[in-house]
């Protein structure tokens, strides 16, 4: 009995040395970090936040009592809130590499097969993401004159042809605008990455299409699961539900990049100087030598659907434009 006392009491100790430990070194790193709101176990500063409607109305009260640039627990996640101009350049800019990574979100990891550093926009900075940025600037910013943006302009011309066209079918009928704005910037982006153009009326397509609207959307909300993981125990089904929808739009990516490996198999844009879109760069730099930072065909999957996924934004943008107008005319 004395021996099973002096073994709990001895745990008891060395549990109370870890909590101390862990309570030095927390106290240590905040030094670094400016001032912020008081945290509570678990929560954090998140009890502070709930209190308002709209989250960007607590930071801007808070921006009132701890200035421009403040530091918050939001569960546990350590943020650092940024509000002026000049603090913004400084993150942005001056100590770019210091904020180089990304939140480390349950979402985005369900999004992109566990593993959130497969995309190009959500990664953390790695040789892997140097060799992507380096593929894929050239084909995202062509230049002025160049056969790239002269390609550009042929796809963005043709469909906006096809738009006005549909359009014009249904003149005097009131339209939900967001569908057809939605698959007229899909066929843009996978014509310039891919070459490839869906009728608009293809289920699989408009089915893809839907997905990715879905996806991006729940991409741009926050959720309480961001900042508290623990809650995974409760909002497992909906983790599941995110990661299928996105496995189907990497099944649908990947039947796009088979047709394309036959066609260079055949011996047509077989070389990088032949290359005619951004799928053919990336499926021909799986041929070089091995190097570190290597991509191979999971990562040239996520990199399109990951560039694809913008249509759904430019789509949203434009649906806002037209809100605009329709109330201020």
């Amino acid at each position: 009995m004395v021996h099973e006392q002096l073994y709990a009491g001895v745990l008891v100790a060395f549990a109370a040395v870890l909590m101390l430990l862990q309570q030095f070194r927390r106290k240590s790193s905040l030094k670094k970090l400016p001032p912020g709101p008081l945290n509570l176990p678990v929560v954090g500063s998140s009890y502070i936040v709930g209190r308002y409607p709209n989250a960007w109305d607590a930071f801007s009260d808070l921006r009132r009592r701890y200035g421009d640039v403040y530091s918050i627990n939001l569960g546990s996640r350590r943020c650092l809130v940024v509000s002026s101009i000049d603090a913004l350049r400084e993150v942005l800019v001056t100590k770019a590499s210091d904020f180089a990574d990304r939140p480390d979100s349950l979402r985005y990891h369900a999004i992109f097969k566990d593993n959130r550093n497969l995309s190009i926009a959500l990664c953390d900075w790695s040789s892997k993401q140097r060799t992507r940025r380096e593929l894929c600037y050239p084909v995202m910013h062509p230049k002025q004159a160049s056969a790239e943006q002269s390609r550009l302009s042929n796809c963005i011309e043709t469909e906006l042809g096809h738009l006005t066209a549909e359009l014009s079918r249904t003149t005097g009928t009131p339209i939900k605008p967001r569908q057809a704005l939605l698959v007229t910037t899909a066929n843009i982006f996978y014509t310039f990455f891919c070459s490839e153009r869906f009728t608009p009326d293809d289920p699989k397509f408009l089915r893809i299409v839907d997905l990715y609207n879905e996806v991006f959307h729940q991409l741009f909300q926050g959720f309480a699961i961001d900042f508290m993981p623990w809650l995974k125990v409760l909002q497992g089904k909906q983790l599941c539900l995110l990661k299928e929808k996105s496995m189907e739009i990497y099944r649908f990516t990947l039947a796009i990049m088979d047709r394309r490996e036959k066609v260079i198999a055949s011996g047509i844009g077989a070389e990088l100087d032949q290359a005619r879109d951004l799928m053919d760069v990336l499926l021909l730099s799986l041929k070089g030598p091995s190097a570190e930072g290597q991509l191979d065909k999971i990562d040239v999957a996520v990199v399109i659907e990951d560039l694809i996924g913008g249509h759904s934004v430019i789509a949203n943008l434009w649906v806002w434009c037209l809100y605009i107008l329709s109330d201020y005319p």
